[in-house]
């Protein structure tokens, strides 16, 4: 995707901030990162071949942010993903409420 259209379908997209691991033509890992609120960088849409190559990625995230004077970190993190897990035990996140989605299956009949 043209940056120009990154940037405009995603109004949060940090432009300069590492967002994969690549070593030849494979994609070791990727996370997507944004600022969600004034300097405030989350992680979210984890991938890897790894938690190893995440975290080094992240990591290089993390060094990024501080360099562009962010101050805190925050995630989206989806139960049913395990490497966004991995992320959120990882690193020093702040706790918060956990949020659970729940839901009822029904049968709609037709008349």
């Amino acid at each position: 995707m043209a940056d120009s259209n990154w940037a405009a379908n995603a109004n949060d997209a940090l432009m300069d901030i590492p967002v994969a691991l690549v070593i030849g033509d494979q994609i070791l890992a990727y996370t997507y990162s944004f600022e969600d609120l004034p300097n405030v960088l989350t992680f979210s849409w984890f991938g890897g071949t790894s938690t190893t190559n995440l975290w080094i990625l992240q990591a290089k995230q993390i060094q990024w942010a501080i360099e562009h004077h962010f101050k805190k970190l925050s995630g989206e993190f989806d139960n049913s993903d395990p490497l966004a897990w991995s992320t959120y035990r990882h690193w020093p996140f702040e706790p918060s409420p956990v949020l659970t989605t729940l839901g009822r299956k029904f049968v709609i009949e037709k008349n």
